[in-house]
């Protein structure tokens, strides 16, 4: 009575008088989760990261196969795979206008590339080791990498030139995240803090600190206002941006949270993490709202529409999934 071919047979079946008949007392285990849209395949390696352009149209996603993909966001086909870094990828950002991305690898470099064509466009060299993480401004002119060699560095958009150098982590920086009005941003690190930083000087602001071990993720609220971390243990916490106290502590994933982000009105938040979830919160309460279930390993990645209605996941599984919000 589930599958769509074999259901009105089941409903006529069900309806008939006078027959002994079988009938399902629970839906199948193996149907697909309701949330679900689309399972994007094609990568060959666990998919690290993804990112959602701008207007919803197409999403990216970044793998240990050592490539990028753009894909469809509404029919899940594949449009173009980005080449040209030596080690898996572990970030992919999109521009606020949409007509480039950067990607981040293993091979100590971040590279911006082409949105139409997939055309490499600059290779951004500096750090002494992988690269983890990136971010892009609201105003495109710059963007932001976090690196194994720990620190973060600022760079020129258009030129690829190196701006800035943010140290004071002791040890890894596995994220990044830039502001909404662009003045400041945000890392997290492996000596489990997270810290924000002035965007144009490069000076330290604000250490937050809680966590019990390395932190994976963070990202910031639409206004500004607030940001929140994911790390190990599983839990997620949200910070006041302005004073750096924390506001909540959301309990819930098992094990490692890998990826967090913001919902465009900023009302609710999503996440992912090692337990092979991803998971949405209220964002004022800290209250758990549901549970996106159907990735066969760790979840990697996490990312927002646009308009909020939909969000995009990658997974160790080798896929990216696509869930209605």
């Amino acid at each position: 009575s589930h599958d769509p071919d074999w259901a009105p047979q089941a409903t006529s079946l069900a309806a008939s008088p006078g027959r002994p008949a079988l009938a399902n007392a629970w839906p199948l285990p193996d149907l697909p989760p309701s949330a679900l849209r689309l399972i994007l395949t094609g990568h060959d390696g666990p998919v690290r990261a993804v990112a959602i352009a701008p207007d919803g149209g197409w999403l990216a996603t970044a793998s240990d196969d050592g490539t990028a993909r753009i894909w469809d966001a509404s029919t899940g086909q594949h449009r173009a795979t980005l080449t040209g870094h030596d080690g898996l990828v572990h970030a992919v950002a999109i521009a606020p206008d949409g007509s480039w991305l950067a990607t981040a690898s293993d091979d100590g470099t971040a590279r911006t590339w082409d949105a139409s064509t997939g055309q490499h466009r600059a290779t951004l060299t500096g750090h002494d080791g992988p690269v983890y993480a990136v971010a892009v401004a609201p105003d495109g002119s710059w963007l932001a990498t976090a690196s194994d060699d720990g620190t973060a560095r600022i760079w020129d958009a258009s030129t690829g030139q190196h701006r800035a150098t943010l140290t004071g982590h002791d040890g890894s920086v596995y994220a990044v995240a830039v502001a909404p009005d662009g003045s400041w941003l945000a890392t997290a690190g492996r000596d489990g803090t997270a810290r924000t930083w002035d965007a144009i000087t490069g000076q330290h602001r604000a250490t937050l600190t809680g966590h019990p071990g390395s932190v994976y993720a963070v990202a910031v609220a639409p206004d500004g206002r607030w940001l929140a971390t994911g790390g190990y243990g599983g839990t997620v916490r949200t910070w006041d941006a302005a004073t750096g106290q924390q506001r909540a502590a959301l309990t819930g994933h098992q094990f490692r949270v890998r990826a967090v982000a913001a919902a465009p009105d900023g009302t609710w938040l999503a996440t992912a993490g090692d337990d092979g979830t991803a998971r949405i919160w209220d964002a004022a309460t800290g209250q758990h709202r549901a549970t996106l279930i159907g990735h066969v390993g760790s979840v990697y990645a996490v990312a927002v529409a646009p308009g909020g209605g939909w969000l995009a996941t990658a997974s160790d599984d080798g896929t990216a999934r696509i869930w209605d919000a």
